[in-house]
C-alpha cells in the first residue's frame, strides 16, 4: 500500500493506508519512534477524506483536542473540501509534502 511522509506540527509522520479491521483510522503519539497515521484501505472517497482530516487533527494537537471535537471538526472539514471539488487522486504523488 502507498506510504507518505508529511510534517504535521513539526513532526515527520508516516501516513499510510492499512487493512484495519475494527476502526477507520488511528494516529500514534507524536513522540513515538516513528509517528504514524493509518487510514483504513477501501473506504469511500468521502470517508477517506474525513478519516484523513480526523487523524491529521489528532496529530496536530495530540494532547489538546478531545475526540468529540476532532470527530466533528474533521467531518465538517471533509464536507467542505468535497463541496469545493476535492477528489481522491487515483494515482497519488509519492509524498504529501
Amino acid at each position: 500500500m502507498k506510504r507518505y511522509h508529511h510534517k504535521i506540527a513539526g513532526v515527520d509522520y508516516l501516513v499510510r493506508f492499512a487493512h484495519l479491521k475494527t476502526h477507520r483510522g488511528d494516529c500514534t503519539r507524536p513522540d513515538a519512534k516513528q509517528p504514524e497515521i493509518r487510514v483504513k484501505a477501501g473506504l469511500s472517497e468521502p470517508e477517506t477524506l474525513e478519516v484523513i482530516c480526523h487523524e491529521f487533527l489528532h496529530a496536530a494537537a495530540f494532547e489538546l483536542l478531545s475526540e468529540e471535537w476532532v470527530e466533528q471538526t474533521g467531518a465538517e472539514l471533509a464536507a467542505l473540501l468535497l463541496k469545493m471539488g476535492y477528489r481522491h487522486n487515483a494515482k497519488p504523488k509519492t509524498s504529501l509534502d
